[in-house]
């Protein structure tokens, strides 16, 4: 089954990254392991937080605290966090998703869900982080006003905020994956049809029930074939 991947950027040091980090481990169905990517200038390690190494309080400790299982700790320069990056990812084959702390890794992975962090100050951003801005599925902003007219943008301070979050990202990480699963089923069909056993597999690999792939190879008017074991 293919991981979820949601990316958490921010405006600034301390805007509140690892806060939005934990609300999601604690809310979120499934099983989610998470990363906290911190710059270096020279050396590169990937590390998994454990209880015996671990200083409460730290980012690490709090998304363990949370729920995240494991909590691996990436550091790497800035031009050289792609390969770490795969590294930590490989050691993470038992979970459904990935909560990715840190601005930098987002230049270098596809996530399904990309969150961008305000803090109390909304006028203050760094410029590396003005870039990433633009391709933010959420904006979170801890501003009393109400009114701020934009879909993407949530207030995390009133009422509703924590909910509509939730409920966003739940809605995007289910487009996002029947989007992915539909440009895979069309790489491989041939001619309008795909065969039982890459259906099946299909399914498998996804994480669905052989009825959710029938009703979307259905709905894709794709057919299947050699279908000897009546799976659909």
């Amino acid at each position: 089954m293919k991981k979820q991947i949601i990316s958490i950027c921010g405006a600034h040091s301390g805007c509140g990254k690892t806060f939005i980090a934990e609300l999601l481990l604690r809310r979120l169905q499934g099983s989610w392991a998470a990363i906290k990517y911190t710059r270096t200038a020279f050396y590169t390690t990937v590390k998994e937080s454990t209880a015996s190494d671990d200083i409460e309080g730290k980012d690490t400790w709090r998304m363990k605290q949370a729920g995240a299982e494991p909590v691996l700790w990436v550091q790497a320069p800035e031009d050289q966090i792609q390969e770490p990056l795969e590294i930590a990812l490989s050691m993470l084959s038992e979970v459904e998703g990935v909560i990715i702390e840190g601005n930098s890794v987002i230049e270098f992975l596809n996530p399904d869900v990309v969150i961008f962090v305000f803090g109390e100050d909304d006028k203050r951003i760094k410029e590396s982080a003005r870039k990433i801005l633009p391709r933010a599925d959420i904006v979170i902003k801890r501003t009393p006003d109400n009114f701020i007219n934009n879909e993407k943008v949530i207030n995390i301070i009133l009422p509703d905020g924590e909910e509509r979050l939730i409920n966003r990202i739940e809605v995007l990480l289910k487009t996002d994956k029947k989007k992915k699963l539909i440009e895979r089923i069309h790489s491989l069909s041939k001619d309008g049809r795909i065969p039982c056993p890459l259906a099946r597999r299909l399914a498998e690999e996804e994480g669905i029930s052989y009825k959710e792939i029938g009703d979307i190879l259905n709905e894709l008017k794709i057919k299947i074939t050699n279908c000897e074991l009546g799976c659909f």
